[in-house]
């Protein structure tokens, strides 16, 4: 992160840190070194907006490979199950085909 905060602003020249969109945010990092990050408020709301519409996104795209997948193996699935039940429906033909021929005989 850095500071979206500018010291050329308009708001920030004329009220220094009580602009009323300047908000300072501290935190520590892994390493236990103290930051600061100085922002505009409009500044970063859009910012986080973006990275938010961003990953939204990138979700939207993941579930529409998965959707395609899931259509494809539906796909072919029934048409296995076409096929079992075509292999079976020429089995029974068969079955009754030899009956026929040992009858006669």
């Amino acid at each position: 992160m850095e500071n979206t905060c500018s010291k050329d602003c308009p708001l920030w020249k004329k009220y220094k840190e009580k602009c009323p969109n300047f908000i300072q945010t501290t935190w520590k990092d892994d390493k236990g070194n103290m930051k600061i990050i100085n922002d505009c408020s409009p500044k970063r709301t859009m910012l986080m907006i973006q990275e938010l519409y961003n990953r939204v996104i990138g979700v939207e795209k993941a579930q529409e490979q998965q959707r395609n997948e899931f259509s494809y193996l539906t796909i072919m699935e029934k048409e296995k199950l076409l096929q079992i039940k075509n292999i079976a429906e020429n089995m029974s033909k068969l079955k009754l085909n030899s009956k026929n021929f040992n009858n006669l005989s």
